[in-house]
Formats: C-alpha cells, sequence, structure tokens
C-alpha cells in the first residue's frame, strides 16, 4: 500500500531547501523536485519542479507539471488531478501534449500575413519576371498600396471588403489635395494591382494558409462592386506613323546617324520587341543564312526565337559593323 502524505502547505513547499524528491501530498504521486543549480559557485536559486510520479500502464512515468514557483501549489495539486482522470480514462498525457504541441505549430504554420506571403511568392517565381524592373514593379506596387493596409493583416482574416479598401484608397495630389479613389483616378494601376492580389492569394489558398473564396477574384465578386475599368477610362493609344507614311518616314530618319535611330529602323524592318534589339549581339546574326537567332534571355517570352532578316536588314547591319 502507497505510503500516504499528509497534505503540506503553501508555506511548508516554500521552505523546502533540500535537493531531492518532496511528495507534497493532497495527489498521489505529486512531487517538488529540487535540483542543484548549474553553477554551484554562483547565488542562483536552486532549480524547483513539479512533476507527478505515477503509473500509465505497466509502466512509472514522470510527468512534468511546470516550475515553481510560478506554478503555485495549488494549481499544481489541481493539474496533477486532472493528468490522473485523463489516465483513469485511458488518454495518455504524453501523447496528448505531442498532439496538442503539433496542432499548435501546424496552427502558426499557417498564419502568414499578406506580406510574407506576397514576397514568398515573388522570392518562388522570381524565374517568371521578363526582367528586373517587372519584379520591382510588381514589389512596387504592393508596398505603395497594398501593404500599409492589408500588410500586416493574416492572409485568413481578410475579406474582400478589406481588398476594396484598398483599390478604393484616396488618391491626392502633391498639394494634398484629394483626387478621388485608387480605381477611378488610376485606373490602370488599379487593375494591375488586383490582378496581382488575386495570384497571392491563390498561392495562399493553395498553400493551405486560408480557406475558402479569394477575396480579390473580379468576376463574381469585386465586379459586383466596382464598376468596368472600359466604363471609367477612354483608351488613348499611342500617337502611331500611318502605314501609308512609313516610307516619307524611313526617309527622314536615315538622315538621323545615331545608333539609336539605326536600332529603331532595325526594329521597323523586324518587328520584335525593343528589348530584344537594345540587347542584340553580333554572334547571334547569322549573315550567311539570314537570320537572327534571338536566344531565349533577350526575349520576354523566355524561348528561343528566329527572325528571317530581309536584304534591308542586312545592308543596315553590315552599315554598323
Amino acid at each position: 500500500m502507497p505510503k500516504i502524505v499528509m497534505p503540506m502547505s503553501a508555506l511548508a513547499v516554500n521552505k523546502l531547501k533540500a535537493v531531492g524528491w518532496h511528495a507534497v501530498g493532497g495527489v498521489s504521486g505529486l512531487n517538488l523536485q529540487i535540483r542543484e543549480p548549474q553553477n554551484k559557485d554562483s547565488d542562483s536559486p536552486m532549480p524547483k519542479s513539479w512533476v507527478l510520479r505515477t503509473h500509465i500502464g505497466s509502466k512509472r512515468v514522470p510527468l512534468g507539471l511546470g516550475s515553481y514557483p510560478q506554478v503555485s501549489l495549488a494549481e499544481a495539486r489541481e493539474a496533477a488531478k486532472r493528468m490522473l482522470d485523463a489516465i483513469r480514462q485511458g488518454i495518455d498525457p504524453r501523447v496528448q501534449r505531442k498532439e496538442i504541441k503539433s496542432s499548435l505549430m501546424a496552427s502558426l504554420a499557417k498564419n502568414k500575413t499578406f506580406k510574407e506571403c506576397a514576397e514568398a511568392y515573388m522570392d518562388a517565381h522570381s524565374a517568371v519576371y521578363t526582367s528586373d524592373k517587372h519584379r520591382k514593379q510588381w514589389s512596387s506596387t504592393l508596398q505603395t498600396y497594398a501593404y500599409p493596409i492589408i500588410g500586416n493583416m493574416l492572409v485568413e482574416d481578410i475579406s474582400m471588403r478589406n481588398i476594396l479598401d484598398v483599390l478604393t484608397q484616396d488618391v491626392k495630389s502633391e498639394a494634398g489635395e484629394k483626387l478621388g479613389d485608387l480605381w477611378r483616378v488610376k485606373t490602370p494601376t488599379a487593375q494591375r494591382l488586383q490582378g496581382r492580389l488575386k495570384t497571392v492569394f491563390d498561392y495562399c489558398i493553395v498553400n493551405e494558409y486560408r480557406k475558402g473564396m479569394n477575396p480579390a477574384s473580379w468576376d463574381g465578386f469585386l465586379d459586383t462592386q466596382l464598376p468596368s475599368p472600359s466604363k471609367i477610362q477612354t483608351k488613348n493609344h499611342h500617337p502611331a506613323v500611318p502605314y501609308v507614311n512609313v516610307g516619307e518616314f524611313m526617309i527622314h530618319l536615315r538622315k538621323n546617324k545615331s545608333i539609336s535611330a539605326k536600332a529603331l529602323e532595325f526594329l521597323i524592318h523586324t518587328a520584335v520587341r525593343s528589348g530584344s534589339v537594345r540587347e542584340a549581339e553580333w554572334s547571334e546574326i547569322d549573315f550567311e543564312s539570314k537570320v537572327w537567332n534571338i536566344p531565349a534571355t533577350h526575349t520576354k517570352t523566355k524561348k528561343e526565337h528566329r527572325v528571317p532578316l530581309s536584304n534591308q536588314s542586312i545592308k543596315l547591319l553590315k552599315s554598323i559593323t
């Protein structure tokens, strides 16, 4: 038969100083363990902790209940009673603690802010940006318009109303005068922002950082709250030379002997993007086959591209070699 220990008072427990195990009574198996300090030469207090020594199945095990005096005598006795009740019901407190810890860690891993997710997405997809400028545009748009409003919010807590707050925030002039909201004053910028917000939330949903709908979706969601961009802003196309006037334009262009003018003429002959022209190298030109082999690194699609060169293009290139 186990020895019955008379319950100690809080004052008596406070006076315990000897190293070892001290049964405090009140709950069978409840002990205060006192250990030597790690540095015996210092004046640090002796570490004291509550331990419930009991049986789980046929094995006697120690179960920690916290440090003393952070956990009082009364709190230790109450915790020990709950633990013994759980054991009697067939629950292993050690397994239960691991499950709670795992659940907490999983929960913390999913508690991501919008800023954390946006930066993680940009880092994970850095290879898809067409240029460093493209990456900076993504980052700048979010930093300017999204982070001040939802940057520190958990993505799980962000609603469509929060997205509307971002897209309809006030736009002011340099003098501080209110010009209107972002969606109506800077519609193209707001459109790009909405698309980037949606992409980040798609990333969050796939990674299980949030559940349910994407709060930045346009169809069926934001389109019920915001006017269509086409109804807000009239498209103003860049000025262009009429096709019938191209010949006359080329005559004037060739009078300009700068390398920039020759680059523009080459662009007109080949109908490629200006970036590919600016980054072109002589090693890409096959004069014999009259082909321009543009490497993937010099294209927006990141795919190699072959461009047939006309006699005028070859003549132009030879004039600057």
